[in-house]
This record gives C-alpha cells, structure tokens and sequence, in this order.
C-alpha cells in the first residue's frame, strides 16, 4: 500500500488556533486545509473551522438554490 500526500490534508491547531506547521511523508508535503480545503461527506472543510461559518455557508448555498430555482421557472 502507498500512502498518497496529495490526496491528504494537514491541519495544525495550538490552543485553539490555526498554526502554519506543515507536515511531509516520503519528502513530499502534505497540503494544508487553508490552501486546499477538502469535501468529506458533503461538507466543505476550510478556514475558519467554526460551525457558526459553515451555518453561514449552508445558508447561502440554500439561498442560491431557491434564487436559482425561481429563475429558471
């Protein structure tokens, strides 16, 4: 089995905030959520990590939809 940085994120925290701490395997680096935020069960993982922004985020997704929805009726 082959371990695949790239596919990988790294996210280092220190007392409750972000740190900008990368980690390698194999000499590769493995990216940071800040540069590539990553999707796992249909949720978008990016800074800031507070669920008061994702609840902003899952709002306006919703807002766009029904936007989007009443204009192609």
């Amino acid at each position: 089995m082959r371990f695949k940085p790239v596919k990988s994120r790294c996210l280092s925290l220190s007392k409750g905030k972000v740190t900008p701490q990368s980690y390698m395997i194999g000499g590769e680096t493995i990216p940071k959520v800040l540069q590539q935020p990553v999707k796992s069960l249909g949720r978008m993982y990016s800074i800031p990590l507070t669920d008061r922004y994702q609840g902003k985020q899952v709002l306006r997704m919703v807002c766009d939809g029904l936007l989007y929805s009443t204009i192609t009726r």
